[in-house]
Parts: C-alpha cells; structure tokens; sequence
C-alpha cells in the first residue's frame, strides 16, 4: 500500500503527489527504505509529500515506512498501536527513512491516513465496525472523523483470510 499528501493543495501538490505514485507503481520490486528514497528523489523539484508504505506477509507481520504526517495505526480487538512515521518532507529534507516492523494477525485492521482526518479516533468505539469490510472502515471513518478543513486520504485493510483485503 502507498499513501502520499502532496504538501499544500492544488496542481504542485497534485504533482508531487503523482510522482510518488509513479515511482511505485513502475518499481514494484522496491520496498521499504529503498522505495522511500527512490521517491525521495523523484520528487526534488516538486513541492514534496508526507509519504507512507505498507507491506502485508502471509506470516503475521506489517512492515511500515511512513516519513511525514501519514498516520497508520494497528487496530485490534483489545488496543489499538500507532505506527512511527519519521519526520520530514519526502523531496526536500527527509533524513533517513526507516521501516519498522508490527506482528499482526487475522482479527487485525490496519488504517492509513492523511491529516485530513482527527488523529484521536479508536475503531473499537464503532461496535461491529472492524468485522466489516475495509472500505465500509475507511468510509466511516472519513465520514465521522474527518476535520472538513482538508484534503483526507483514508485506506483500510483487513488482515487474513486467502488475501489481505483493502
């Protein structure tokens, strides 16, 4: 999974945002860190982006590199955990990107967003809500957690079964 905020609105943010996009879906053998700083530099020139991304394995784990304000969070059953984004803007001044890895398993729903949206929710005050598939988490959490004073990027994935589902 790839979430990326271009900084600002408009045409430039567009552009860096679709840059970004570019670069993933034209490397698709790139994870992690160098994925990062590949994006890293095909977006100098542009006005940057908070960029984050996510690997799902089959064996119980999440691998997450975030660099700007692109929140993810682990929601389980009993807690929730908030995944680390390193600070920086993805094209200008990012330092050095790291990925870190989360054990996740089959009652897992893993939710990535821009600062669009309120960083204070918890999926486990919607009863029944994490049953339900990703887009009915993601749709209601745009719904009711949206600030309405920005652009909001909202993706969820429910962990398990055959496939990982978005």
């Amino acid at each position: 999974l790839l979430v990326v905020d271009g900084l600002g609105h408009g045409p430039l943010a567009a552009d860096a945002a679709s840059a970004a996009i570019r670069v993933f879906e034209s490397e698709p053998e790139l994870t992690g860190t160098s994925l990062m700083e590949t994006i890293h530099r095909s977006l100098k020139g542009t006005r940057g982006a908070a960029v984050a991304a996510v690997e799902i394995s089959f064996e119980g784990e999440l691998a997450f590199t975030g660099v700007g304000n692109i929140s993810g969070v682990i929601s389980r059953e009993s807690s929730s955990q908030h995944m680390v984004s390193m600070n920086g803007i993805v094209g200008h001044h990012m330092g050095r990107a790291r990925q870190f890895r989360y054990p996740v398993s089959r009652d897992c729903v893993a939710v990535l967003h821009s600062d669009g949206l309120k960083s204070r929710w918890n999926l486990n005050d919607y009863r029944g809500l994490r049953t339900r598939s990703a887009a009915l988490i993601a749709g209601t959490l745009l719904c009711d957690e949206g600030r309405g004073t920005d652009d909001v990027t909202v993706v969820a994935a429910r962990i398990g079964g055959v496939r990982n589902e978005l």
